[in-house]
């Protein structure tokens, strides 16, 4: 009987230290710096402001290639973008055409306007569209 007890006890103990986030939700304006920009697509299209924006676009052509890019505005009023070639980045444009309207993105760009690196998030803790 003692050894059913501390059975019982020792996994009730192996679960104290464990936290869940059942239902955990991040929230984020767009932010826009000197060198990258991030944001949640849903969360700026649902925001009070009517400024907030952030995506990217993917075109193909007939040569094979693809060419895009990446811009963002925040609440107040700052804007960037920046733009890339499929044939330079092919990842970039792989990882832009994963992008769905509950993302959340971050992307990084060079002075001369070409993005140099993007993270696509596609989370459960990034509200969608009217939530």
């Amino acid at each position: 009987m003692n050894k059913s007890i501390a059975v019982i006890v020792g996994i009730g103990l192996l679960g104290a230290g464990t936290h869940v986030l059942a239902g955990a939700r991040l929230t984020s304006n767009v932010v826009v710096t000197s060198t990258m920009f991030s944001g949640s697509i849903a969360q700026a299209r649902a925001s009070s402001d009517s400024r907030q924006q952030i995506g990217c676009s993917l075109t193909a052509n007939t040569a094979g290639g693809s060419f895009g890019g990446c811009s963002a505005m925040d609440a107040a009023g700052n804007t960037k973008s920046c733009t890339f070639d499929s044939r330079v980045m092919p990842q970039f444009a792989q990882a832009v055409a994963i992008m769905s309207s509950n993302s959340f993105i971050s992307v990084w760009f060079n002075p001369d306007g070409t993005c140099s690196g993007v993270r696509i998030s596609n989370a459960s803790t990034y509200p969608g569209i009217g939530q």
